[in-house]
Parts: C-alpha cells; sequence; structure tokens
C-alpha cells in the first residue's frame, strides 16, 4: 500500500484496521517469543537461568535503583507479584536491596555489576538479531519503521485511555455527566 489511504469509507476502514490488527497480532507474538529467546540466550551467557519478566526487571533497573513500588509500576505489574522475582535476582546476584536514605524503612533495588553484565549480555543479542532484521534496509527505511512503531504505540496507548475514560463516564450519574459538558 502506498500513500495516505482514504478511511472515510467505513468497510475500507475496517479492512485496514483488520489487517492492521493481524500484523500487530504477528508483531506482539514475534516480539514475546524473541524476548523469549533473548532470556534464554542471555542465560547461556551469563551461565544462570533468567526469564523473559526478569530480564524486563534488569531493564527496568537500568535506568536507575528504584524502590520496589517504582520499579513496579515503571514495568507494569502488580507490587505484590515484584516480590519473589526480586528476590530470585538477589539470590542470583543480579541485583542488591539496600535501605533508602531518605526512608530508612524503605529499600532501594539497583543492579549489581554482574546485573549490569546480563544487561549488556541482552542488548549484543537485540542488536545482532535486529542488525539482521534491518539487512538490506536503507538508513531512512529504518528510521521510518521505528518512527511507525512508535506511532503506533502511543495511539494504542491514547486509544486505551479513551476507552476506559468513556467506559467510566457511562458509569456516571446524570450529574456528574452535566458537570462535564461545557457551557
Amino acid at each position: 500500500m502506498t500513500g495516505n489511504p482514504d478511511t472515510s469509507d467505513h468497510g475500507m476502514q475496517r479492512e485496514i484496521v483488520s489487517t492492521l490488527d493481524a500484523a500487530l497480532g504477528n508483531f506482539v507474538q514475534q516480539a514475546v517469543q524473541g524476548r523469549a529467546q533473548v532470556a534464554a540466550a542471555t542465560s547461556l551467557l551469563i551461565g544462570l537461568p533468567l526469564s523473559a519478566a526478569a530480564l524486563t526487571l534488569l531493564d527496568g533497573l537500568n535506568t536507575k535503583p528504584m524502590r520496589p513500588t517504582e520499579l513496579a509500576a515503571f514495568v507494569g505489574i502488580k507490587p505484590s507479584s515484584l516480590t519473589k522475582q526480586i528476590q530470585e535476582l538477589e539470590a542470583k546476584g543480579l541485583v542488591v536491596r539496600t535501605a533508602d536514605e531518605e526512608d530508612g524503612r524503605a529499600a532501594i533495588i539497583g543492579l549489581t555489576q554482574f546485573g549490569q553484565d546480563a544487561l549488556a549480555a541482552a542488548a549484543e543479542i537485540k542488536q545482532s538479531i535486529l542488525s539482521q532484521v534491518i539487512k538490506g534496509w536503507s538508513a531512512e527505511q529504518a528510521l521510518q519503521a521505528a518512527e511507525l512503531m512508535d506511532q503506533i504505540a502511543e495511539g494504542v496507548s491514547a486509544g486505551w485511555k479513551d476507552f476506559w475514560a468513556s467506559r467510566s463516564a457511562r458509569r456516571q450519574g446524570p450529574a456528574q455527566q452535566m458537570a462535564r459538558i461545557p457551557k
């Protein structure tokens, strides 16, 4: 498909959305499988079992050490789901737990040097795979693909926010709905 399709025709829009949904479904499936493959390959390199979920937590900590609640929000899981995973990463020597200087009751989770090395190994694996993916592409095509993926991710995120906001508005009583109408 070239150019910008006219999506004003409802049938055409449904077809385009269906095609995009199928492509996104395939992309997500490949990304999930790819994430598991990266974790398995990283496990071989570091000599310890590492799950895709554990790799996601390490990625989250790569920006900065965090409190467990902050890390849970960053990677999109419930804090209660995090405790066991952090304990396992700590036992493997990938993360370290220290007291929060601002609040001694709270803990800060950070990467150890071994955790940083594991992330570096995973990054090299991803670099190698993605280099194969774009082999033969121009720099412009690769950057355009990245830009389109970002646009899709932002659009999907905005779409879900709108979806849930509209559902929330439907559950409000008439007085709350009337208060939202501009005067």
